[in-house]
C-alpha cells in the first residue's frame, strides 16, 4: 500500500492500558483512517477501548475500523498463521481490508 502511495502507520500496544494515553488523543486528527486488527473476538479489545476514549472525549468515532476473529467458535486447526490466513488476520487479509477503507 505504501507503493501505492498511501501513507501508512502502525501503532503496537501490548497492553489496554496505553489507549487512555494523551498521545492518542492528540495524534487521532492526524488520521483520516484507523484500523484495528485484534487476535480476539470484536468486543472487549483495543477497539472497544478506542470506542470508549472517543465517546467520552466527544470525538468522532467513524475513523475507527477493526478487523478481528469473528464473533464464533473456530472451526479451523493449524498454526496460528493459518488462523490468520482464515480470517484476514495475516497481510494479504489486512492490505485487503485497508485497500477497500482507503478508497472510502
Amino acid at each position: 500500500l505504501n507503493a501505492q502511495g498511501f501513507a501508512l502507520e502502525i501503532w503496537h500496544f501490548p497492553f489496554l492500558g496505553g489507549t487512555s494515553s494523551p498521545l492518542v488523543l492528540d495524534q487521532y486528527k492526524n488520521y483520516k483512517h484507523i484500523l484495528v486488527v485484534e487476535e480476539h473476538i470484536p468486543t472487549g479489545g483495543l477497539f472497544t477501548n478506542l470506542l470508549h476514549l472517543f465517546n467520552k472525549s466527544k470525538l468522532d468515532s467513524r475513523p475507527l475500523h477493526q478487523i478481528s476473529l469473528p464473533f464464533k467458535y473456530s472451526h479451523n486447526y493449524g498454526s496460528q498463521a493459518d488462523h490468520f490466513a482464515v480470517n484476514g488476520l495475516d497481510a494479504a487479509g489486512i492490505s485487503s481490508r485497508l485497500s477497500k477503507i482507503l478508497t472510502l
